[in-house]
């Protein structure tokens, strides 16, 4: 260690929600990388899978207000998964202005694939958490995520 360095208290950082969140994050994509990283899927890609499994002929804009991701990324998003032929976009027949997304007998392969692995994934959160702890956990989250993004701080 450097002159000056030592034990550094970090004490003062557990209480702070920002800084878990982002530990938390950090440890979260570093598991979902090792899982998932060989068969080159990346987390928006898994929802984005997961989405369309879950919701067959769904609109490209649909897609896009689920998961928040603004039109020009999701038309970029849905072009890589287009090039590995796991999608495939057409026009609507309804609404001539709308894209509809399904998946491609290959894209519905992976996604099942994807989709068990993800759940492998979430028993072992769960065999090392605890089941109350995980429930008690996404609770959380989600209400986290109901917050006003523009906090009343007062004066």
């Amino acid at each position: 260690m450097a002159e000056g360095e030592g034990n550094v208290d970090v004490t003062m950082l557990d209480n702070l929600i920002g800084y878990n969140l982002r530990r938390a994050l950090g440890v979260q994509m570093q598991r979902f990388a090792t899982a998932f990283g060989p068969l080159n899927i990346r987390p928006v890609q898994f929802s984005i899978l997961g989405l369309i499994h879950y919701n067959p002929e769904i609109r490209q804009s649909s897609l896009g207000k689920a998961l928040n991701i603004e039109r020009a990324n999701i038309v970029t998003l849905l072009a890589e998964l287009e090039e590995r032929e796991l999608v495939t976009r057409r026009t609507d027949a309804v609404d001539r202005r709308s894209r509809v997304v399904r998946l491609t007998p290959a894209g519905r392969r992976l996604t099942l694939k994807l989709l068990d692995l993800h759940d492998r994934l979430e028993r072992d959160l769960e065999a090392r958490l605890g089941s109350k702890e995980r429930n008690e956990l996404l609770k959380l989250l989600a209400a986290f995520r109901r917050l006003d993004p523009v906090p009343d701080l007062g004066e």
